[in-house]
């Protein structure tokens, strides 16, 4: 059985700890979704407190940083930061949760 990419996506979502980010993360997934192609990698950290998109598209920076999503609830918020590959640090990694990570094969 293949599955598709954006179920895989959805999945990790639904699987992610914090069950109170589950809904603003599914929702933001469809607002970015048309641009994934654009998106290296699409996380979250543990402590639910930012979502991290790596791009180095100046519209997904330009549509999506500083964005603010609310956790089930509405008394949290989450913001969206882009970052170019150029701007990642590796050492951020550790405390990140991976939705989507961009691969070539």
């Amino acid at each position: 059985m293949v599955v598709q990419p954006y179920k895989k996506i959805i999945l990790r979502i639904w699987l992610f700890d914090d069950y109170e980010a589950h809904k603003a993360l599914e929702e933001f997934y469809w607002k970015i979704e048309s641009h994934i192609s654009e998106i290296d990698s699409f996380s979250i950290r543990r402590d639910s407190s930012e979502v991290l998109l790596v791009s180095s598209s100046k519209d997904v920076k330009k549509r999506f940083n500083n964005h603010i999503l609310r956790a089930e609830g509405g008394k949290r918020f989450i913001k969206v930061r882009v970052k170019t590959p150029e701007d990642y640090s590796v050492k951020e990694e550790e405390n990140l949760y991976f939705l989507h990570l961009y691969t070539t094969a």
